[in-house]
């Protein structure tokens, strides 16, 4: 046997039993802390209403993971650069992430977004987003690495109204709507009800405004890196089952 194809039977043996090995090997689960979705837990537990599914199916579909917490810079970092196997927790599926990423199957459907605003801040009774964002002189909070669902999106690319942005999570955001830093911030609607009920805030403090329309809210899913093996990311959405 010539030796071209001797190293060609060998690799042959040798790259099934790598691929078995790497998939041994824990895939590294981002999550952000952003209730009610996710909420860090006792002893390194994850709670809310997405993580669990998440981390059911991985069990169900037995791969392994390890979680740890990191900013959404640091895990699109991780998932651009792709050296090795990372999921995050919860991401919306646009065009440019599928550039570098994989995507499960949904974990969950959002309720739609709703607008929260100052209280000295009025909007028109049946105000449309389109309507409110033609204005010039509203300004529009947006976080920095979180898209808004395909409809936001699409009126945030015309709208005339101005941005603020901030790299601030959700939290801090309301501090800069109530200090007058911006008029309005938009986000799912058990998210803006969460911070109304359990960050300290009375009632009156914001007003939440939901849009004739805005349609459903977005399907959220696991985001991957091009390292996770196709294989691998099959047994969790087996797992997932009809989501």
């Amino acid at each position: 046997m010539k030796h071209s194809t001797w190293w060609v039977v060998l690799l042959g043996m040798l790259l099934p039993g790598a691929q078995a090995l790497a998939e041994q090997e824990p895939i590294i689960l981002y999550f952000l802390e952003r209730p009610p979705f996710m909420m860090r837990g006792p002893n390194g537990t994850v709670s809310g209403s997405l993580a669990p599914t998440a981390l059911q199916a991985f069990a169900k579909a037995d791969v392994a993971y390890e979680l740890r917490e990191a900013s959404p810079e640091r895990q699109l970092h991780e998932l651009k650069t792709n050296t090795r196997r990372v999921c995050s927790l919860g991401w919306f599926v646009t065009a440019e992430r599928r550039k570098f990423a994989k995507f499960s199957k949904p974990l969950a459907q959002d309720a739609p977004v709703v607008g929260v605003t100052n209280p000295e801040f009025r909007l028109a009774p049946g105000a449309t987003i389109a309507a409110v964002l033609a204005k010039p002189e509203i300004r529009v909070l947006i976080k920095d690495s979180t898209a808004q669902g395909t409809y936001l999106q699409a009126q945030f690319a015309s709208m005339r109204a101005k941005t603020v942005r901030t790299a601030a999570e959700f939290p801090q955001m309301l501090v800069m709507l109530r200090s007058g830093r911006a008029d309005i911030v938009f986000m799912p609607k058990e998210e803006a009800e969460y911070y109304a009920k359990h960050a300290g805030y009375a009632e009156g403090d914001f007003n939440l405004t939901q849009f004739p329309d805005m349609p459903p809210g977005e399907h959220r899913y696991l985001m991957c890196s091009m390292k996770v093996e196709d294989t691998v990311l099959a047994k969790i959405n087996v797992a997932l089952g009809g989501k």
